[in-house]
Formats: structure tokens, sequence, C-alpha cells
């Protein structure tokens, strides 16, 4: 409609639905997602965790699946920037996501790579927790409250 390439298109679709889904005030009570949206932020946590696990997979494994031709750096910043906007969409998406991924680290692969596939899964990991430190420090902080709101 806006006359952009298909690529540009989707693109633009994903920043702008993830945006809507931050809220800068903190993790809302009455939902699983942000911004007080419940089951639509839950539907985004889940679609970008589809899009998450492999892009985590493939940033363990180092060079695998469709980012194979991609960067070491370029494929753990895109697997990142996808667990964090999984984290800030929904939370049971993103806990699936850690243990699926986590599996299937652990056991696809020869043994002889699996402290490396492991590093690499970790490193990911904390990657995606630094660009999600807006959301997880005002979660956590509300955390004592909700039980007696």
């Amino acid at each position: 409609m806006l006359g952009l390439s298909p690529a540009a298109s989707a693109t633009a679709a994903f920043v702008a639905a993830c945006l809507r889904c931050i809220d800068p005030f903190g993790h809302h009570l009455l939902s699983y997602g942000l911004a007080g949206k419940g089951l639509y932020a839950q539907l985004w946590g889940m679609n970008l965790a589809v899009l998450a696990l492999p892009a985590w997979i493939a940033a363990a494994h180092g060079r695998s699946g469709g980012l194979a031709g991609w960067a070491p750096w370029a494929r753990t910043a895109c697997a990142a920037l996808l667990i964090s906007a999984t984290l800030r969409s929904s939370l049971p998406a993103a806990w699936l996501l850690c243990l699926c991924s986590l599996a299937t680290v652990l056991f696809a692969g020869p043994r002889s790579g699996l402290t490396r596939r492991l590093l690499r899964f970790a490193g990911v990991g904390l990657g995606a927790g630094v660009l999600s430190l807006g959301f997880l420090l005002p979660f956590f902080a509300d955390l004592p409250t909700a039980a007696r709101s």
C-alpha cells in the first residue's frame, strides 16, 4: 500500500508491531504481555518465538540453518533481538523458547562441540537479557506488590 518493497514492508510491520507492545511503565498486572494487551501480545510473542527459536539455535551452532551465510555477530544480534522481542511480548512464550532452545542445543549436535555451543547459547541469551533490561527491571521491581494488588 505504501509502495515499499516486500522486504521493507515486512520489516516495517515487524518493527511497528513490536514497538506497539512496548510499555514504558513495566509489566501490566492483569495480562501476560505489555501495555495490558493480554492475548494480543501473547500472540505476537508466540509468532516471535517461532522466529527466535531457529535463530538462537543457528547462533549457538555456529554455521547452521538459513543463517549460515551470516557473520557470527549478525547471527548473534539477530537472535538476541528476536529473543528480547519475544520476552517483551509474552512471558510464557519466552519461557518455552528458553526451554526448547536449550534442549535443542544440548541434544542436537556432537558431544565434542557441546561446550562451544553452550557458550554461544549463553552469549546470545545474555545479549537478549541486556536488550530486555528496560522491561525486566521494572517487572522485577513490581513483583513484590503483584500479590497485594
